[in-house]
């Protein structure tokens, strides 16, 4: 695995190639018609965006990208997405995300992280967990045709100032 340079046409393939289950989650909220105009959003949100990483196989092909932005000041939005191959490198990615992806919580003192995943995705949500977040709470109708969403979060303690990922998907 390789970390890429952040491109649109890094992100547009990985997004038109992604698994199917992300590209229900995507097009749940997203205003699009099929994997194409998804594939178009995506490279032109994602790719301008510094905090945003494309994640590649050895031969270059782009395989995941996974990134935050800040919605409100201290309230980052995490998301990911990933092609069929992400098995292939999902330990590689996961160990790059905290070692380096995490520092960002301490960098932009970031007191919460969270994210929103389409109520059937029990992959994505497995994944989400071992990375220290929590679920929350089911969003009715949050997708465009009134999928069910579940809501994530880490918070930061009162005393926690320098945040580690530690085993077991603990962040403090």
């Amino acid at each position: 695995m390789r970390v890429c340079d952040l491109a649109i046409p890094f992100v547009w393939d990985a997004a038109y190639r992604m698994r199917e289950k992300d590209y229900e989650e995507l097009s749940a909220i997203c205003d699009v018609r099929n994997r194409k105009e998804l594939a178009d959003k995506l490279s032109v949100d994602y790719a301008p965006h510094q905090t945003i990483k494309v994640f590649c196989l050895d031969d270059g092909r782009p395989t995941v990208v996974m990134g935050w932005t800040m919605v409100r000041p201290g309230v980052a939005q995490i998301g990911m997405f990933a092609t069929d191959d992400f098995g292939k490198i999902k330990a590689a990615v996961s160990k790059y995300i905290v070692r380096h992806f995490f520092d960002d919580i301490n960098t932009y003192s970031v007191h919460r992280m969270e994210c929103f995943s389409l109520g059937t995705h029990a992959e994505a949500h497995e994944w989400i967990e071992w990375l220290g977040l929590k679920k929350e709470y089911e969003i009715p109708g949050y997708g465009k045709n009134g999928e069910m969403f579940v809501s994530f979060a880490w918070t930061r303690g009162p005393d926690a100032t320098h945040v580690k990922w530690r085993r077991g998907g603990e962040l403090r």
